[in-house]
């Protein structure tokens, strides 16, 4: 049975080709560019914070383009937390 290793090598060279980056060897993906300003904060009021926010963002420099990115998601409700417990006892 001569045919059994030539398949598994077959086999195992397409695989391998397979699993190469498609971009070849040599490929690095750009990083994303650094964030000039970026903030996040909790509020129930959305619209005075967003407004406080953009008050603090830098100035744009001359000939640059830039990507502004705003996103307001609701939060799940919260269970209260429950009140600690006292450990000490109280003398009288």
């Amino acid at each position: 049975m001569r045919t059994l290793p030539v398949l598994l090598t077959l086999l195992f060279a397409a695989q391998s080709q397979a699993m190469e980056p498609q971009h070849g060897r040599d490929f690095m993906p750009m990083p994303p560019p650094m964030a000039v300003y970026q903030a996040s904060q909790l509020t129930s009021n959305p619209q005075a914070t967003a407004e406080s926010l953009t008050k603090l963002v830098p100035a744009a420099e001359q000939g640059k383009r830039y990507e502004v990115l705003v996103s307001v998601r609701e939060l799940p409700v919260m269970p209260p937390l429950a009140p600690e417990k006292e450990t000490t006892k109280e003398k009288k």
